[in-house]
Order: structure tokens, then C-alpha cells, then sequence
């Protein structure tokens, strides 16, 4: 699930699909959420996901260097 500390409604991940390096050098990650709709977010939206765990462990560690992770 991701949302935030402000009572936004959460949305829950499907599975993560691809990532690409912003030009700031940080990361996007292209998400599937429930219901079919694919939206690329930043690292920090899905830092601690099950989905990105999964997506990891297919493809190797997405490496955040320039982005503060939480």
C-alpha cells in the first residue's frame, strides 16, 4: 500500500514493471496498481514494498544514490 501521513486514501501496488533514471539522477519506478492503471512514481513512493522487494529480487537492486530513501 502506498500513501501518506496526511489521511490520503492509500493505493495498493500490483507489482512494479520497469524503472528509468530520472534526469536529477534519481529513480522512477513504472507501478502497477489494482485495478490495471500503470503510473511511473518516484523511488521514495514504493521504498517499502513488497512489490519492490519482488522486483529486486527478478532484476537486481534499483541503486539510489542521489535520492534519500526512507
Amino acid at each position: 500500500m502506498v500513501g501518506d501521513d496526511t489521511g490520503e486514501e492509500e493505493w495498493e501496488v500490483e507489482e512494479i514493471c520497469g524503472d528509468r533514471r530520472r534526469d536529477d539522477g534519481g529513480w522512477e519506478l513504472l507501478v502497477k496498481w489494482k485495478g490495471g492503471e500503470e503510473t511511473w512514481e518516484p523511488y521514495e513512493n514504493v521504498a517499502e514494498t513488497e512489490a519492490l522487494d519482488d522486483y529486486e529480487r527478478l532484476h537486481g537492486p534499483v541503486t539510489v544514490d542521489t535520492v534519500d530513501a526512507v
